[in-house]
């Protein structure tokens, strides 16, 4: 099995589901997805590249969905809800809240809480991803804490 074909099936899942989160759609996310992989193998194969890994990946991942948006003039705003995917156990009612509440953040809180919390990507990766400085990410990562808290401290 090649280096690649391992970096895939480590990675397939992580990029699906991190799109489907930004997209609300499994369709999106799906084509959106292998068009990541189909960038990383064009991007491999034309430098000799040896060095890629998740957070990389995911940078073209977000690149891709940003593109969409604009080349389809969509309202951020207007993204369909998507379902949570925890590796706690939530009450229903207590992840459903989250999710609306998840749902209201703006696109880019909304990145930078997945990147953080759910994938556990470091203030320097979610930079990369993010093309911005790390006080910029910890300055996006604490609004957007501090407005979902106070969203849900109010509902």
């Amino acid at each position: 099995m090649t280096e690649f074909s391992v970096f895939y099936k480590l990675n397939y899942n992580k990029t699906f589901y991190y799109l489907k989160s930004l997209s609300g759609s499994s369709d999106l996310a799906e084509e959106l997805t292998q068009e990541t992989f189909f960038r990383a193998i064009q991007y491999i194969l034309t430098t000799k590249g040896t060095c890629y890994n998740t957070s990389w990946l995911l940078k073209i991942a977000y690149n891709l969905f940003i593109d969409y948006v604009r080349k389809n003039r969509i309202k951020l705003d207007n993204i369909e809800d998507f379902e949570i995917e925890s590796k706690k156990v939530w009450r229903i009612e207590e992840a459903l809240d989250l999710n609306n509440q998840l749902n209201k953040l703006p696109v880019r809180y909304k990145t930078a809480i997945l990147l953080k919390d759910y994938f556990g990507f470091s203030y320097g990766e979610i930079s990369n991803i993010l093309n911005c400085s790390l006080s910029t990410v910890k300055v996006i990562l604490y609004r957007a804490r501090k407005k979902l808290r106070e969203d849900l401290t109010d509902e």
